[in-house]
């Protein structure tokens, strides 16, 4: 039982991370209502991929 609690104890000390460093892109949609204007896609993402939907008729 001891080693399990140990175990337990270690996964959760190895599990926390700097949450701080994260790499997902934020868009600040209330900010950005003031200076409305065109956006390219490309500013936003630099790989698209296309995917065409699939229809039955």
């Amino acid at each position: 039982m001891k080693f399990y609690l140990t175990a337990f104890v270690l996964c959760l000390f190895v599990s926390c991370t700097d949450s701080s460093k994260s790499e997902i892109n934020e868009i600040k949609i209330a900010e950005g209502m003031d200076h409305i204007s065109p956006l390219k896609l490309s500013a936003v993402s630099s790989n698209l991929e296309y995917i065409p939907l699939e229809t039955t008729t």
